[in-house]
């Protein structure tokens, strides 16, 4: 997995971490969408499809399927070198904690809506607390829906990135 590791640099100057994005946006739409990061993260960097996949939803911290450009650049300047990937106490919780989001995901939408998020909070015990505030809480961008990476942000199992 060395290929592209000198890229993860809090000090990339943006036309490099520019570059790097615009190569693997192969439709130039200006994001990453599964295929591309598929490209990246599996054909380039040598991830399975399963570690591929929950990094992915990871780094989608808004849950709409897609990298911005912004998302892209603070995952390389994070300096997190896949260490959640490549630790396996840390991959083991992270995909615990997948599995728990996929079981309140019931739309397959790799987002919870506020119904989906109710019922994880009462499956966590958190049957009394303001729902409205805790989603709002948990909802960080105020699209109304929890991606995966907000879901991590709360669970606080693994450092992921901000």
């Amino acid at each position: 997995m060395q290929a592209g590791l000198s890229f993860f640099d809090k000090k990339a100057p943006t036309v490099v971490v520019r570059s790097l994005f615009d190569k693997y946006d192969s439709n130039g739409n200006g994001k990453l969408e599964e295929k591309e990061m598929q490209t990246l993260l599996e054909g380039d960097l040598g991830l399975d499809h399963e570690k591929s996949w929950v990094y992915f939803l990871l780094l989608d911290k808004n849950g709409d399927h897609d990298i911005s450009f912004e998302e892209f650049s603070d995952w390389l300047r994070s300096e997190e070198h896949f260490e959640v990937l490549n630790d396996k106490e840390k991959f083991d919780s992270l995909c615990k904690a997948f599995n728990y989001f996929k079981t309140f995901d019931t739309d397959d939408s790799d987002t919870l809506d506020r119904a989906q998020f109710e019922r994880m909070m009462k499956f966590f015990g958190h049957e009394s607390i303001n729902m409205d505030k805790a989603f709002a809480k948990m909802d960080k961008d105020e699209n109304g829906k929890v991606s995966f990476w907000e879901f991590m942000v709360w669970l606080q199992w693994i450092p992921v990135l901000n």
